[in-house]
């Protein structure tokens, strides 16, 4: 993995955009979400512009949700009230960040985006190696989608300052400590400069 200090080098043709949980219901627990909004917007633009690979990835359950077992205390809450069921406004996609025609949408039951997905099978198929990862939940989402794609040897950057978490003092631990045991962390303004050269 490269240091922090190396320059940053994106080769769009090797490297897909994660957008995790930018739906209703998620984008409404981050306190103040705007400028979070903004900057994921104008990350996925830049990255529509180059050609990167941009997949949107939401929770959503089927209907009864055959997904959620009575020993999943988090998504069995969801199941008792009723909530990201397909098709249903807390499951869709802010309407700011609306996947367009040739993205990737992928609904997921677990809280890693590769977990029971086929994520890592639409990868492969496009012969990424490197993974932009932007997201709400750091604690969770985002941790686990980034424990799994480390173990799949995928090359990982989180962009910091597009991830956000209920918890803004879990996320800050999460992003100065833990993650980067895994993964670069960059700014946004990085990225797209990067994309932009």
């Amino acid at each position: 993995m490269s240091s922090p200090a190396d320059p940053l080098i994106i080769s769009p043709r090797r490297t897909a955009l994660l957008l995790l949980d930018f739906q209703g219901m998620v984008v409404g627990q981050i306190s103040g979400p705007d400028p979070l909004i903004e900057r994921v917007a104008a990350l996925r633009h830049m990255a529509r512009q180059v050609g990167l690979l941009t997949i949107h990835i939401h929770v959503a359950f089927r209907p009864g949700y055959p997904e959620v077992s009575d020993h999943n205390p988090m998504f069995r809450a969801v199941k008792e009230y009723g909530l990201m069921l397909r098709d249903s406004a807390d499951s869709d996609f802010d309407p700011r960040l609306t996947p367009a025609k040739d993205d990737v949408t992928i609904s997921r039951t677990r809280v890693g985006a590769f977990r029971a997905t086929p994520l890592d099978q639409i990868l492969r198929a496009n012969a990424i190696e490197v993974l932009l990862i932007a997201g709400i939940n750091t604690s969770g989402t985002v941790l686990s989608t980034v424990r799994d794609g480390a173990d799949r040897d995928y090359q990982l950057i989180v962009v910091e300052d597009c991830c956000a978490d209920p918890d803004e003092d879990l996320h800050r631990v999460l992003i100065d400590r833990v993650l980067p045991m895994q993964a670069r962390l960059v700014s946004s303004a990085a990225v797209v400069a990067a994309l932009a050269d």
